[in-house]
């Protein structure tokens, strides 16, 4: 059997590359980097979770509704 994992929380590194390019753009373009706005900066610390129900069920787990609402990602099922 493979590695498999519950639960991974993490940087979500989709939205990181995305504000970076953003970011990229914008100095490209001549905006002087002093003046960008340290939310959009910032921004890039949002988190995200990964929840595997299959092997909760493996483990003799259950996942009540209210952890699966908060994952930003289900996978296995």
């Amino acid at each position: 059997m493979e590695n498999e994992v519950l639960v991974a929380w993490g940087f979500d590194w989709y939205a990181i590359g995305r504000t970076t390019g953003e970011l990229v753009d914008r100095i490209l373009r001549g905006t002087d980097p002093g003046t960008i706005p340290t939310v959009l900066v910032e921004d890039t610390e949002q988190m995200s979770m990964v929840l595997n129900p299959a092997v909760a069920r493996r483990l003799g787990i259950t996942l009540s509704p209210e952890v699966l609402a908060q994952a930003d990602t289900i996978i296995g099922e």
